[in-house]
């Protein structure tokens, strides 16, 4: 009686720890996904160069969103000619201005851990997660705002860069803008046909599906 007694207690003992362990990583998992809702999918920055493209605001008569997130009440893009414009003052100043290239890395982070559990995020923000309080806290989609106030400031260096040059007359200067003008007469043309081609008409053929059978499954056809 005994032995069947500590083989019993033995076999209890096992259990509670099975059942502890099965919840505890029931739990991490459950922290994960909620502190993972609301990521931001990369494939969804192709709205900078064609706004509209996954969409506009969920519930939208004529393009309703259809990307990954379960809700969309705005659009993440930070603008076409305010990325033309960070670029021109990231290539023109980031050796010169320490400014810069901290405005541009703090964004390069806060872009990366918007994407949350997409791929180009997740280790990231894995550690992210594991920092006190921030499995708290969920949508990192939020870091696009982030995101968007660096390129914003960038954008704003990049302008800067371009009155310089206009006002430099000497050769160098005028060989700079010279670039500067036909990268970004590149960059306008490839935005303006990709808008043209794709926002303007696969993404109208798309929200059209959308208003029709739900954003959602959409969203899930297209992923």
């Amino acid at each position: 009686l005994s032995g069947l007694t500590v083989l019993q207690q033995r076999s209890d003992r096992e259990k509670t720890a099975d059942n502890s362990q099965s919840k505890t990583k029931k739990s991490n998992d459950e922290k994960w996904a909620f502190a993972t809702s609301w990521s931001m999918n990369p494939a969804e920055l192709v709205d900078n160069l064609a706004f509209g493209y996954h969409g506009t605001i969920s519930g939208d008569k004529n393009k309703p969103y259809w990307g990954t997130k379960p809700y969309s009440g705005n659009s993440e893009s930070i603008g076409f000619f305010v990325l033309i414009f960070a670029l021109i003052g990231i290539i023109l100043s980031y050796k010169k201005k320490p400014i810069v290239r901290f405005f541009l890395w703090t964004g390069i982070i806060a872009l990366l851990l918007s994407f949350g559990k997409f791929f180009g995020g997740f280790p990231l923000f894995k550690l992210w997660f594991y920092l006190p309080m921030m499995s708290k806290m969920r949508a990192p989609a939020k870091f696009i705002a982030v995101f968007a106030f660096t390129f914003s400031i960038l954008a704003g260096f990049g302008l800067n860069n371009i009155i310089e040059l206009i006002e430099n007359k000497d050769k160098n200067s005028k060989k700079k803008l010279n670039m500067v003008l036909k990268v970004s007469l590149i960059f306008l043309a490839i935005g303006l046909v990709w808008w043209i081609a794709i926002a303007g008409g696969a993404s109208g053929i798309r929200a059209d599906f959308a208003s029709k059978f739900g954003s959602y499954k959409i969203a899930k056809l297209m992923h």
